[in-house]
């Protein structure tokens, strides 16, 4: 009842959760003008249009995003070392940076709406804060704003997968395999990893999980040899 119940709140998660996002984050604003400490006037310049305060805000997002990722390398690099004290320091910058970037992304959103590819980035940042429901959120808004925008159903299908959401996560894969194999290869290998944790562990995997490994095993070999199908799945499960 509690699986069941998450589920609904998540598939419920369409617009309100990144509403609500987007309105406690301050709205993007035009850097101030002007000399410093000169006699002369201070320069009058034009406004920006909100289309240009949102695509500079977007190049930020991505940016901070970009700092996010060389810290979690370093990061990786430091624990294969030992350095787990150095890991930490950068797992925190890693994690400020999302931040910084899911600030970014959310004012974005509060100028254009619009703007699929920033809820598309809002959830990547999201998700990578270990915050897959409201990252689930955003994706299905960058999914409403744009529906064939699949690099959304491939990071939407990877929290789905973190959430247990085992049936959401095959319906996008064979979407993606319909329309988008290179994208429907990359989360084939994420799955296929997720399934070699899985099977690493030594506690017994739900039921639910199980018969999701089965499928794994089975869609792989399909998909190997460039067959359609659900992998014999029956749309129930």
């Amino acid at each position: 009842m509690r699986h069941m119940t998450t589920i609904h709140r998540v598939r419920a998660a369409i617009v309100g959760v990144v509403l609500a996002a987007l309105f406690c984050v301050p709205a993007v604003s035009a850097a101030p003008s002007g000399g410093g400490g000169g006699a002369s006037a201070p320069v009058q310049s034009r406004p920006s249009s909100p289309e240009q305060l949102a695509e500079a805000a977007y190049e930020r997002g991505l940016k901070h995003k970009e700092r996010a990722w060389k810290a979690q390398e370093k990061a990786g690099a430091a624990r294969d070392a030992g350095k787990d004290k150095r890991a930490k320091r950068y797992d925190e910058r890693a994690e400020r940076e999302f931040k910084k970037a899911q600030a970014e992304f959310a004012s974005v959103l509060k100028a254009l709406p619009e703007h699929f590819k920033a809820a598309n980035e809002l959830g990547y940042t999201l998700r990578q804060l270990g915050d897959y429901e409201n990252a689930i959120g955003a994706y299905n808004y960058a999914l409403k704003v744009h529906p064939e925008f699949y690099q959304a159903i491939e990071y939407r299908a990877e929290a789905l997968l973190a959430l247990a959401f085992y049936a959401e996560t095959r319906d996008s894969y064979l979407t993606l395999f319909e329309h988008d194999r290179p994208l429907a290869d990359t989360l084939m290998a994420k799955l296929q990893a997720w399934a070699a944790e899985q099977r690493a562990d030594n506690r017994m995997p739900s039921a639910r999980a199980r018969q999701f490994l089965e499928w794994l095993d089975t869609r792989a070999e399909v998909s190997a040899l460039g067959a359609a199908g659900d992998g014999g799945i029956s749309g129930g499960w």
